[in-house]
């Protein structure tokens, strides 16, 4: 039976996640960063008097480093050096830096394409009211003229009407045609 996964789809997206340079890499690194936290803690604990909760055997080391590494820290073996609680400090450090990886990873591997077609979206909308933005800046310059061309125009008009307004009747000037009586 042949296994197969249809592209696009999210297993596939995730099985190319699991497959990519970057994941191999960064998993191998962290396994690695967890080993090399369980070598250092247990040189720096190995000849301290041993305690209940304490790192007694390079097993205890490497769990104590991947509970710690992975933020879980049950708590079950701890170290007693003043070294060895700083090199806890690192470890913690270190495994969330590494989960905060893979997250990310992850995330833009299931929803790597819906994010770039809303970044697409948003970017396209932005330019959008940009150029909304410039055409209304136009459309209120054009506004400014239209209305200095109208209060012209009635100014135009306004002296027209009193020009009229002063003829008479029959156009002349005044009610007797401007030849000054009845």
């Amino acid at each position: 039976m042949r296994f197969s996964v249809q592209r696009g789809t999210w297993p596939a997206r995730a099985l190319g996640l699991v497959t990519s340079r970057a994941f191999v890499l960064l998993s191998f690194g962290g396994t690695l960063f967890i080993l090399l936290v369980s070598v250092l803690l247990w040189l720096l604990e190995r000849d301290l008097p041993p305690a209940e909760d304490g790192i007694r055997t390079f097993g205890d080391a490497v769990w104590w480093a991947f509970a710690t590494a992975t933020t879980v820290g049950y708590g079950d073996h701890v170290p007693q050096s003043a070294a060895g609680r700083l090199l806890g400090v690192l470890a913690m450090l270190g495994g969330a830096g590494l989960f905060a990886c893979h997250t990310a990873l992850f995330a833009n591997a299931l929803l790597g394409g819906e994010v770039g077609l809303i970044g697409f979206g948003i970017r396209r909308l932005r330019e959008d009211a940009a150029a909304a933005r410039r055409g209304a800046d136009e459309e209120a310059v054009g506004v400014r003229r239209l209305d200095r061309l109208v209060r012209r125009l009635d100014r135009r008009l306004d002296a027209i009407e009193r020009a009229l307004g002063a003829a008479g009747p029959d156009g002349k000037k005044g009610v007797d045609g401007g030849r000054g009586g009845a």
